[in-house]
């Protein structure tokens, strides 16, 4: 590798590791937890699929648009969610989601790297799909 690629990554490492300490974690659970586990945007977008659908599941809603928004989703042939071997449709089970169900899809989205409980409090703790996140955790 380069020396100024190196020392800039250096540069940036040590940057991030500043501003970890300058945040209030227990206030920013997910995101320094996304930070902590080095999880990329898209592994972040794909979660939030994830927990979009089960939230959809979750409620009922007389909204024409965010009814449209879930059977788009559903039907994306570019979802990101392929990337990690899971077919959109898979999400919108015509059931109450379970912690069960979230696990394997966490595993399929970040292998081994961090515990479902944990990141649904992360999330719960800032108010990200705070409803759904009680129920699995429940």
């Amino acid at each position: 590798m380069d020396k100024a690629i190196a020392d800039e990554l250096s540069r940036l490492r040590y940057h991030i590791k500043l501003m970890q300490h300058m945040v209030k974690s227990d206030e920013h659970m997910f995101f320094m937890s996304i930070i902590d586990y080095d999880i990329n945007e898209t592994q972040v977008k794909a979660i939030q699929n994830v927990m979009s659908a089960f939230s959809y599941r979750l409620k009922e809603s007389t909204d024409k648009h965010f009814e449209q928004f879930h059977e788009d989703s559903k039907n994306d042939p570019d979802s990101i969610l392929f990337q990690f071997g899971v077919d959109p449709k898979e999400l919108y089970l015509d059931q109450a989601p379970s912690m069960e169900e979230f696990s394997k899809y966490v595993e399929k989205i970040l292998p081994g790297s961090i515990s479902p409980r944990y990141l649904l409090m992360g999330m719960k703790n800032q108010s990200i799909h705070t409803e759904l996140c009680e129920y699995l955790l429940a």
